[in-house]
């Protein structure tokens, strides 16, 4: 986790994500769920920025990339 680091998390989709797919971060950035996400990473008293963690995780990960590699696992 970032240890509550909000600037941290903003930091990283500003940098890392823009420089890795720019469109992507910028849909990060204008989601209305960001700024709750950010919040509840704040929050010291909730398990809740665990499974924020997992959603935006499960979330941004492309449907194809999970085919591509279990595909190549299978072979």
């Amino acid at each position: 986790f970032t240890n509550n680091d909000v600037k941290g998390v903003e930091q990283f989709v500003d940098t890392v994500v823009m420089e890795f797919d720019p469109e992507w971060a910028m849909e990060i950035k204008e989601s209305e769920f960001f700024p709750k996400a950010l919040a509840l990473i704040n929050d010291d008293n909730s398990i809740l920025p665990f499974f924020t963690y997992l959603n935006l995780i499960i979330e941004a990960i492309p449907p194809n990339f999970y085919f591509y590699y279990v595909g190549k696992a299978a072979a």
